[in-house]
């Protein structure tokens, strides 16, 4: 280690002695030349280490910095190494310090979604509800396993699935000895649910459904399936598109259309684009739509598009284009 960087920890030790008067609860590590990545929330220039840790103190989000030597930058990060110690890299000239100050709940650091639960054992860690998986239970699980009962000489506990190897674990109930049990697993497919995701019922938002442009009257947050209205571009070209946004990623598995309710207008085909954290996707294959104002027409794909957002494209119409949207997915 350099002698600068050992003047920095006995620096550190010096400050915080000094630092008792403060009435918080203050625990601490560092660790030189590595820093902790992908959770910095503010970077600060030109910083000495005591304003950088000052800076930490006063942010309610900040539980830990890096701190670059010789650029004298102060990174303020909302996590620790002790819950992401995969997130920590080695860097020449860094020194990254724990400051978690006022943190009595670490859950909070975490923070579970899609309603998991935080727990600590013994390290933390989201449980997450059926359906979900992930270190924060952020995505959607395409395999949900229940126990079931086997007459009266097992239980499966557990499924796990490794690659294409699916692990059993199980709780017998008597001595039959190993060579003498027998397992039966039936694997079998399941049928996707046509779920609205929100256009006719209201869920997604009006802010949350763009267009390239509208005609007075026809707004973007029209185009709802079997509303009273529907989406109208100022102009019939096959530039015009409409956009719907999720507040996080889904599943779409198939799209509902259908025409203009009182101007003898639809869509028959149209392209769709679709993509995730603002990437953009190519162009899908040219779909079938309306071939009259009313009927709802449904087109389901083969497998489903993961997007937190879909661009739907005419590509030709009758009369004018006009479109009634709803998505369906998970």
């Amino acid at each position: 280690m350099s002698q600068h960087l050992e003047f920095i920890f006995l620096h550190i030790i010096i400050f915080y002695g000094n630092s008792a008067g403060y009435n918080a609860c203050l625990s601490r590590f560092s660790e030189a030349d590595h820093m902790l990545t992908g959770h910095v929330i503010q970077t600060l220039q030109d910083k000495t280490f005591e304003s950088c840790a000052f800076s930490c103190e006063l942010e309610p989000q900040c539980h830990s910095v890096n701190y670059l030597l010789l650029h004298k930058t102060c990174d303020l990060n909302n996590a620790t190494r002790d819950i992401f110690p995969e997130d920590m890299a080695e860097q020449s000239g860094v020194v990254h310090v724990a400051m978690v100050i006022n943190v009595h709940d670490r859950c909070e650091v975490l923070r579970c979604e899609n309603g998991g639960k935080c727990i600590q054992n013994p390290s933390l860690k989201c449980h997450c509800l059926d359906g979900f998986s992930g270190l924060r239970c952020e995505r959607y699980a395409s395999e949900v396993w229940a126990p079931q009962e086997i007459g009266n000489l097992t239980r499966i506990e557990r499924l796990q699935r490794r690659a294409t190897k699916y692990i059993l674990n199980m709780n017998y109930y008597n001595s039959i000895p190993y060579r003498d049990r027998l397992i039966r697993l039936n694997l079998l497919p399941v049928s996707y649910c046509l779920e609205s995701l929100g256009m006719e019922s209201g869920i997604i938002p009006d802010t949350d459904i763009v267009a390239t442009s509208s005609k007075p009257g026809y707004e973007a947050r029209k185009g709802r399936l079997n509303r009273p209205s529907c989406w109208m571009p100022r102009n019939n070209r096959n530039t015009e598109t409409i956009t719907v946004k999720f507040k996080h990623w889904v599943k779409i598995i198939a799209i509902a259309t259908q025409g203009a309710p009182n101007d003898g207008c639809w869509v028959k085909s149209y392209f769709i684009r679709y993509g995730v954290l603002n990437a953009v996707g190519s162009l899908v294959k040219e779909h079938l739509a309306n071939f009259d104002m009313d009927t709802v027409v449904t087109n389901q794909f083969t497998n489903p598009l993961l997007a937190d957002w879909i661009e739907i494209r005419p590509a030709s119409w009758s009369s004018c284009i006009a479109m009634r949207v709803e998505l369906y997915g998970f």
